[in-house]
């Protein structure tokens, strides 16, 4: 009897400690995610001009007079057909004369070196022939160089502009002859306020309304410019448009939007 007793009483003690140990027990509150706000993000407008990828003015290398020019303002050419052809018939003449005295200096050589194997010419008379070589090699050079600016080949797929001179008019070296550009790509240049512009990479997308089209085009940053504008506090934007956009034309203006992340 007083076994049970004693094992009624531990029982007893041992639910007590129980139940303590649950009230006292601490209690963790289960972990909270933590939100991420969305990135702010900002439109912002520009003014942005329309250019060609390339745009050169064709001078003429030689004072001689134009036989032809083979394109007119507004025409389209590809890379490498002939633009305009010049009189080129004393360059040609003076081409020849150069190959003739190189091959009359040739000949001198060889008779110098012929005597020189049996001892009848000093050193002094070889080494003048080899140097009439290498002028008369050096004429026929530059004789050839003069030649090859008969033509003007067009460095490039695109359109003439205008042109800066006539057909069987007298030209002299350096004189600009056709103005021309590659359409076949167009580039932007965006005047953006600096402390938007610093924000952009190469890459970073554009979107362009133009004025004339009334169309909207997408295009990439390539570069911002090397400076900014004290005064405006602007820096330039350059940028390529997609695709090809034959409805787009040098100096066209609009409005280009970034969209630039806080």
């Amino acid at each position: 009897m007083e076994k049970h007793y004693r094992k009624a009483n531990a029982l007893s003690f041992l639910g007590a400690f129980c139940l303590l140990g649950s009230t006292v027990a601490p209690t963790f509150a289960p972990a909270q995610t933590l939100s991420t706000a969305p990135p702010v993000v900002s439109e912002v407008a520009a003014r942005a001009l329309v250019k060609p990828w390339a745009e050169t003015t064709l001078a003429s290398r030689l004072s001689t007079r134009i036989i032809s020019i083979h394109k007119t303002e507004g025409a389209r050419f590809k890379k490498g057909a002939t633009l305009v052809t010049f009189d080129c018939a004393v360059q040609r003449a003076n081409l020849k004369k150069a190959d003739a005295e190189l091959f009359q200096a040739g000949k001198t050589l060889e008779a110098q070196q012929k005597l020189q194997r049996l001892n009848a010419v000093r050193e002094l008379e070889l080494a003048l022939a080899k140097a009439n070589i290498q002028k008369a090699e050096a004429d026929v050079a530059i004789m050839k160089a003069e030649v090859t600016g008969c033509t003007i080949a067009a460095p490039f797929d695109g359109r003439v502009v205008a042109l800066e001179a006539q057909a069987f008019e007298h030209v002299t070296p350096g004189q600009p002859v056709l103005e021309i550009l590659d359409d076949t790509a167009m580039r932007l240049e965006i005047l953006a306020p600096a402390s938007v512009a610093v924000k952009l990479g190469p890459g970073s997308p554009v979107i362009v309304r133009i004025d004339e089209t009334q169309k909207v085009y997408q295009a990439r940053v390539r570069a911002t410019g090397a400076n900014v504008d004290p005064a405006s506090q602007t820096l330039q934007v350059y940028a390529d448009v997609d695709g090809r956009q034959p409805d787009l034309l040098p100096g066209m203006s609009g409005t280009a939007q970034f969209s630039i992340g806080n």
